[in-house]
């Protein structure tokens, strides 16, 4: 089964991923921990959130992102 893949721009990064972690959502030791992202599992099933800072999801969607 393949993985599924939710990328969401977030303006205070470490803010998100304690909120992440606070209800429940296994960090995902994967690709996309760094300082300007964050991953996690969702669930027993193949569900990846995957957490950006606002400007390095707008550098790859090439957008601005609405307010």
């Amino acid at each position: 089964m393949s993985d599924i893949w939710l990328n969401l721009p977030v303006s205070d990064l470490e803010k998100a991923k304690k909120f992440y972690t606070a209800i429940g959502f296994e960090n995902n030791a994967g690709p996309g921990n760094s300082a300007v992202s964050a991953s996690f599992k969702i669930g027993k099933n193949n569900f990846i959130l995957m957490l950006f800072q606002d400007k390095v999801f707008e550098s790859f969607t090439k957008t601005n992102i609405a307010d």
